[in-house]
């Protein structure tokens, strides 16, 4: 049998293998006699741009440049015939993947959809991550509230009750004063007229002592008792104390 006729059946290829090493480097013969489904296709026939990136797999990253017009063969497809695995003209032991929107299949050659499918690009799963909770602070304790103020029990006192003057006569005044003091403050006081000219008036606060103006009625001639007595704003009330004055006024 000659030699012609022993190759016959793969002429395809070997012409294959010529186009190719034009474009890219040469391939063996050894590389395009085998059971594989290859398909001749132009780079780029569609394609106005100079070079035409090659990809790792299916929408993956690009990795190689392949001139326009390059005529490699095409080894594998993706499920929807949508991306061609190619080998690398410039590197023949690699193979890259195209969009088949960059290439044209020669028209001798079988259609894309007869190609092997090939490998999809890798699924990358990461181990879920271990979530540390960051250390909550612990909250310091409200400070104790202030404890209410004590109430206030405390009388004022009284001292240095006095009039002035203490004998008075038909149409003579007399001031009735007394010194009152408190631990918080005294809000107010009175004095009460016991005797013929019975009568209680407040007192009036004049520098450090509280004190009231008596004038009394025509025909009183008999002593008259003047009882002063003074409060906090607590309403605590202190204990009376009583002074005489003497009246005499026959008129």
């Amino acid at each position: 049998m000659s030699v012609k006729a022993a190759l016959a059946p793969w002429v395809p290829w070997i012409v294959v293998a010529a186009v190719v090493g034009v474009a890219g480097g040469g391939l063996g013969l050894s590389g395009l006699i085998s059971h594989e489904t290859q398909t001749v296709v132009e780079i780029g026939a569609l394609s106005t741009a100079r070079t035409t990136p090659g990809y790792t797999c299916p929408g993956g990253s690009a990795v190689a440049e392949l001139d326009r017009g390059a005529r490699v063969l095409a080894l594998a497809r993706n499920d929807d015939s949508s991306w061609v695995s190619v080998r690398d003209p410039r590197s023949t032991a690699t193979t890259v993947w195209l969009p088949l929107s960059q290439i044209e299949v020669d028209d001798d050659q079988g259609a894309v959809a007869d190609l092997p499918l090939g490998d999809p690009c890798p699924t990358v799963s990461l181990p879920p991550l271990d979530v540390v909770e960051a250390p909550v602070a612990p909250v310091a304790p409200a400070p104790p509230a202030a404890p209410a103020p004590a109430a206030d029990t405390a009388k004022p006192t009284l001292s240095g009750a006095a009039a002035t003057p203490a004998h008075v006569g038909c149409g003579v005044s007399t001031v009735l004063s007394v010194n009152a003091a408190d631990n918080v403050g005294v809000s107010g006081g009175s004095v009460a007229i016991t005797g013929p000219d019975a009568q209680t008036k407040p007192l009036t606060k004049s520098g450090a002592t509280w004190q009231w103006t008596y004038t009394p009625s025509n025909g009183i001639y008999q002593n008259i008792t003047a009882t002063f007595t003074a409060v906090d704003a607590a309403g605590n009330a202190s204990a009376p104390v009583a002074i005489t004055v003497y009246l005499e006024c026959l008129i």
